[in-house]
């Protein structure tokens, strides 16, 4: 075929050489018709022939993975601005401008997550996995064994805003989310769980993904099965499939009267239950109902050494100990505060279980020591909107005769903030309002935080000392006010409280 296409054109130049001996025979306006009609025919043939003529490979791009260790916003500048734009195929200035914040809009949208134009966490993760810098060391030891059986679990550090993972035993336990470092150079963090009855077991890394307060977990890398068996001694015959206690009667519940046990032959025996009423302690949960995703706190008092909630959702807050972070000092009166986020439409029915030994095997496989319930009904996502930000702390002597010596700022890390109803102070700079709290939740180690809220006018506080504080309020006395519609809105947070003007 591409022989062909020389051909017609060699013919067409032997033409040409040809027309002078007709000259006298033809009009000007027909040798110039001729001519016309053989520039045609070369043109096409010149197109034929680029369709067949192999075309020259493109040079690959060699990008090089950015290092970034900061957040990273408008109007920042540093070697490692130069390195995002290198990879993002922007003008290496080291400033960054409006054209990087719309190109990490285009990586943040190529992520599936929130396309907010700066680079915190959530983004150098994404940077991490994209760079196969985020490993997924998950290991477990020993793999088999004798009941009862202490295996010790090795995961990396956290990927998403509030960073962390999620171990599912594949017993029925699990360890909610957990921390143990920031990306890209992850730490490793180690836990051991107890098998107590034998059985195969499939253990999962979870990890979570997902855009503000609308978060899943997925699996990550392949699951590890685990293999208990009976006693170190063995034993002559399988050890008996357990058997759950009689279920309590209404308005009472299953609660431990002894340990955990095991028999001559290693076999697992579970702690004696009793029914007691429902009277050893309170559960509520506000708001119980509302569309996806539902932000609800739980609240109310065991009298154990510690609990657990059962959200209904298939998650659970996980085992909260005194001295762990979420127990009072007393032992005898816990007080219960948390809060969990329902993402999908359905009925869920919470339940608290207090803990009267420090062994969660007391509870395995019942329903055992549960103090109360909470029918939470959840409805359609709607179109909701978000506000987003940077929170900082002002402090020290900010007086202009000072020239700000001592006058200075910091992230406000791990911070909740709350979103409320919109808020009337006055001249008052900070207050506990009284108004319906919205969502809430919690900065990142660099004070950036996000929060899904449906469109409204509200006002935005931080946590100060267990004080919701606001630093200011607008012409018309409205405390931090911010009107969100269907898209997002920035709102930095500045809580001065601690500083002198």
């Amino acid at each position: 075929m591409f022989d062909m296409k020389l051909k017609h054109i060699a013919a067409v130049a032997t033409l040409a050489l040809f027309l002078p001996v007709a000259v006298s025979a033809l009009t000007a306006e027909e040798i110039t018709a001729q001519i016309r009609t053989l520039l045609a025919q070369v043109a096409l043939l010149k197109e034929q022939l680029n369709l067949v003529q192999p075309k020259p490979p493109t040079p690959a791009v060699n990008r090089i993975c950015p290092q970034i260790l900061r957040q990273l916003s408008q109007g920042t500048r540093g070697d490692d601005v130069a390195s995002l734009q290198a990879y993002l195929g922007v003008d290496q200035t080291g400033y960054f401008g409006p054209l990087t914040a719309s190109a990490v809009m285009k990586f943040q949208s190529d992520e599936g997550i929130s396309r907010v134009g700066t680079v915190g966490p959530q983004t150098r993760a994404a940077f991490a996995r994209r760079c196969g810098n985020l490993k997924q060391d998950f290991s477990v030891t020993p793999t088999s064994g004798s009941v009862p059986l202490t295996v010790a679990f090795q995961m990396p550090g956290g990927t998403g805003v509030d960073g962390g993972y999620s171990v599912d035993f594949g017993d029925g336990t699990g360890t909610g989310a957990m921390t143990c470092g920031e990306v890209p150079y992850p730490k490793l963090c180690r836990l051991t769980h107890v098998y107590t009855v034998s059985g195969t077991y499939h253990a999962q890394l979870m990890e979570p993904r997902g855009i503000g307060d609308v978060v899943t977990w997925q699996k990550l890398g392949k699951q590890v099965t685990i293999t208990v068996g009976g006693s170190t001694t063995g034993h002559p015959v399988p050890c008996p499939a357990y058997v759950p206690p009689t279920a309590c009667p209404a308005g009472q519940h299953h609660v431990a009267t002894g340990p955990v046990t095991y028999d001559s032959q290693g076999c697992y025996v579970p702690a004696p239950q009793k029914c007691v009423p429902d009277t050893n302690g309170t559960f509520s949960a506000a708001p119980t109902s509302g569309s996806a995703p539902l932000a609800v706190s739980f609240s109310g008092t065991v009298n154990s050494a510690g609990y657990s909630i059962d959200f209904g959702d298939g998650t659970s807050s996980g085992d909260v100990r005194c001295g762990h972070g979420g127990c009072p000092t007393s032992p005898s009166s816990s007080s219960v505060a948390t809060a969990h986020t329902y993402n999908s439409a359905g009925t869920y029915v919470a339940k608290l279980r207090q803990h009267f030994s420090m062994n969660a095997g007391n509870c395995a496989g019942v329903d055992c020591n549960v103090v109360g319930t909470a029918t939470i009904t959840v409805g359609n996502p709607i179109s909701n909107g978000a506000v987003y930000g940077i929170a900082i702390v002002t402090s020290g002597n900010c007086m202009p005769s000072t020239n700000g010596s001592s006058c200075g700022t910091t992230p406000a890390a791990y911070k909740t903030v709350y979103v409320h109803q919109r808020t009337t102070l006055g001249a008052s700079p900070s207050a506990n309002p009284t108004t319906p709290l919205v969502a809430q939740t919690q900065t990142d180690a660099y004070g950036a935080y996000r929060v899904s809220v449906p469109p409204g006018n509200y006002s935005i506080f931080i946590d100060d000392a267990g004080r919701k504080v606001c630093a200011f309020g607008d012409g018309n006395a409205n405390a931090c006010p911010v009107t969100v519609g269907q898209v997002a809105v920035e709102y930095n947070i500045n809580n001065n409280t601690h500083a002198v003007y």
